[in-house]
């Protein structure tokens, strides 16, 4: 392993750090991701990448190997979440996301961060993802249906929407208290049909 080559493992944390070429410094992390050590040379410098890389890909390797590796730390934690709320990427968001759920499913912190993106992320994969999650992991958290009456209601894109409500439709079907919602969805949902694909909102609350 890396951890017995002392030699390649100081090249591959110099290249990650410092070479110029964007393309180098990705294989090298990657190189470090997949080592499946404990090592914290390779924690501190999957981290460094993390936080610090120009290029999206090496960060959002590099948060691939914390998720993989090093998901058992609070400095993780701390990173993941920096990632979501910092990234200009969709991807490391996406990887980081996945780490939350993963490894700090039980934190208070974590489902707030969740649902943060299912509600506001400026990418409409990412809000699509999030509202998986949140089904996928916390359906029985209190919180978690009138987020996605929330985003049903708010949100910019009708994709987002329609899933929030269809989301809502397959896990709350027979939840009386919902019948004020399902009558405003039914009335007041807006839509405008730009492919013969979608689906009408205002449908499926029917």
């Amino acid at each position: 392993g890396l951890q017995d080559n002392a030699k390649l493992l100081d090249f591959l944390k110099d290249c990650a750090r410092s070479h110029v070429d964007e393309n180098i410094r990705r294989i090298a992390v990657k190189e470090l991701a997949q080592s499946q050590t404990k090592d914290s040379s390779i924690f501190s410098a999957l981290k460094q990448s993390a936080y610090n890389d120009d290029d999206e890909e090496v960060r959002h390797t590099a948060v691939q190997g914390l998720v993989q590796n090093f998901n058992d730390r609070p400095e993780t934690f701390e990173l993941f979440k920096h990632c979501i709320q910092k990234d200009e990427a969709w991807v490391v968001r996406r990887i980081a996301m996945q780490g939350l759920s993963q490894g700090w499913k039980q934190e208070k912190e974590t489902f707030l961060h969740i649902s943060q993106c299912a509600q506001q992320d400026r990418a409409i994969y990412i809000r699509q993802v999030a509202i998986q999650q949140l089904i996928d992991e916390w359906e029985k958290h209190p919180e978690t249906l009138s987020t996605l009456q929330k985003c049903s209601c708010k949100d910019k894109s009708s994709t987002v929407r329609i899933l929030a409500i269809k989301t809502i439709k397959q896990n709350w079907k027979d939840k009386k208290v919902l019948f004020d919602f399902w009558c405003d969805r039914t009335l007041q949902a807006p839509f405008k049909r730009e492919y013969d694909w979608q689906d009408n909102p205002r449908q499926i609350a029917l």
